[in-house]
């Protein structure tokens, strides 16, 4: 018996280069996301890992960590505003990334997080200090 092939226009799984993520969907996120460098600590019940926010928005943060916290449960991010302000979120850990230091072995982790407790005093607050 003869097997049927597909060509490579019509398989899914062929191996044709993509274009860049940014090319292939639109930003659908619910809030504009701004560029920063603010002091952030995650608390866990194991220890508090301290790292920066590399962006953030409304609904959500990108943060660098030398250590990767526990996933399984939301844990409290306390952040560094502009002028000293602290605010406290609960954040869900949505994923992450590994992301080289330098020309060495070293890497920190990238974390993308989802806030889902944040008081309308704290959006407001970044609102005004961080995304005018």
């Amino acid at each position: 018996m003869k097997a049927r092939t597909k060509s490579k226009e019509q398989s899914p799984t062929s191996s044709s280069p993509r274009p860049a993520t940014s090319a292939r969907r639109q930003n659908t996120r619910r809030y504009q996301r701004v560029e920063v460098s603010l002091p952030v600590a995650v608390s866990t019940p194991r220890k508090d890992i301290r790292g920066r926010i590399i962006n953030i928005s409304l609904g959500g943060a990108f943060l660098l960590l030398p250590e990767l916290p526990d996933f399984i449960r939301p844990a409290a991010l306390i952040i560094e505003l502009p002028e000293k302000q602290v605010i406290v979120v609960t954040a869900h850990f949505v994923r992450f990334d590994m992301r080289p230091v330098g020309d060495g072995p070293y890497h920190k982790f990238g974390v993308a997080v989802r806030f889902e407790t944040i008081s309308p005093g704290d959006r407001l607050l970044i609102s005004k200090t961080v995304l005018h």
